[in-house]
């Protein structure tokens, strides 16, 4: 199923055992628990649903919709126990089991707190 998966101009590995670091990091490197990751794909779930809620209910206008809406970006695929990740600020998809995190595709978060593509902070 997650092999068909193509999220983000990438496709995310299919589980621990093709776990790979992201640049700069070691293979198969392990970190904290996902929590902080599921608050952040919480929050902006949360975030995208009051406003469709909000244009469902006529209380914006397609145009603002978009404004609203414009740079929310998730990725989050659960399949049983295990979970991936997408990190915005990162760039970063990450594979989960439970305990601990690995790093699959994309930049490793930086020190800064991630930046984009063109350098610039999101």
């Amino acid at each position: 199923m997650f092999q068909r998966l193509v999220g983000l101009g990438r496709r995310p590995q299919a589980g621990p055992a093709a776990a790979q670091a992201a640049p700069g990091g070691e293979p198969g490197a392990r970190t904290a628990d996902a929590r902080p990751l599921l608050g952040r794909a919480e929050e902006t779930l949360g975030r995208y649903r009051h406003a469709v809620e909000e244009l469902a209910a006529g209380r914006l206008d397609a145009q603002t919709f978009q404004r609203t809406t414009q740079g929310l970006r998730i990725g989050v695929v659960v399949d049983g126990d295990a979970v991936w990740l997408y990190d915005q600020e990162g760039d970063c998809w990450y594979y989960c089991d439970g305990t601990a995190t690995s790093a699959l595709a994309g930049r490793a978060p930086s020190s800064s707190g991630g930046a984009s593509r063109s350098g610039e902070r999101r």
